[in-house]
């Protein structure tokens, strides 16, 4: 009986350990220094690039009547994986933040797909 016992507890301790250790390591792949905590809607366009440096690209366009402003941030995160990050500003204001994570298998295809565009426009 207190066989039985032991090899339950020792089970689930084993079960246990690998569900932390496998949450810790999804963790880690989710660490960007982008994060939510860091900036606020409505921060200025210098005031985020005061925090994280200088962008990976920036753009701007006119949409009813209005400057927008789309900064881009690329970080590569644990096992190559790259996550793309992106702040809208509208005039000039923190409106919204996206990010997009690629495998390293993604890369290469999203690097061409980028070529294409680029050739498309010109």
């Amino acid at each position: 009986m207190k066989t039985i016992c032991i090899r339950k507890m020792l089970s689930l301790l084993s079960v246990s350990g690998f569900l932390l250790l496998s949450a810790a390591g999804c963790a880690s792949l989710y660490h960007t220094k982008y994060t939510n905590e860091k900036i606020s809607i409505g921060d200025t366009r210098e005031s985020v690039i005061r925090k994280f440096g200088r962008p990976y690209s920036e753009s701007m366009y006119s949409e009813n009547g209005k400057t927008m402003e789309k900064i881009q941030y690329k970080e590569i995160l644990a096992y190559g994986n790259v996550l793309d990050t992106w702040f809208y500003f509208e005039d000039g204001k923190l409106i919204r933040k996206t990010q997009k994570e690629e495998k390293p298998s993604d890369c290469h295809h999203e690097h061409h797909h980028k070529d294409d565009n680029i050739r498309q426009q010109n």
